[in-house]
């Protein structure tokens, strides 16, 4: 695969990750933005962090999760951002 300018070969964290796949489908950050709402810019900064409700929006867009899984929490953490669920929903589905 070819590289793409200024596309960083191991991105380390969420703002690297989707500046990376915004640079490779050749969009703008306006374009990107409008499909997962205004605080895009913020996200690619690192300036904040998404809540749980905005992960499904960003993993359709990049398509895959752009974090370790080192512990059985950050396992949970992703089943929580994949089934845009919070604490409590997942807790009350293991325990139904």
């Amino acid at each position: 695969m070819m590289s793409k300018k200024g596309v960083i070969r191991h991105p380390a964290s969420l703002g690297q990750h989707l500046r990376n796949r915004q640079l490779i489908l050749q969009l703008s950050q306006k374009e990107v933005a409008s499909s997962l709402r205004e605080v895009y810019d913020r996200w690619e900064r690192d300036d904040r962090r998404p809540v749980v409700s905005e992960w499904p929006g960003i993993l359709a867009f990049l398509g895959y999760y752009p974090a370790l899984e080192a512990s059985p929490a950050d396992r949970v953490l992703k089943t929580r951002r994949c089934l845009k669920s919070d604490q409590k929903a997942l807790i009350m589905s293991t325990l139904a």
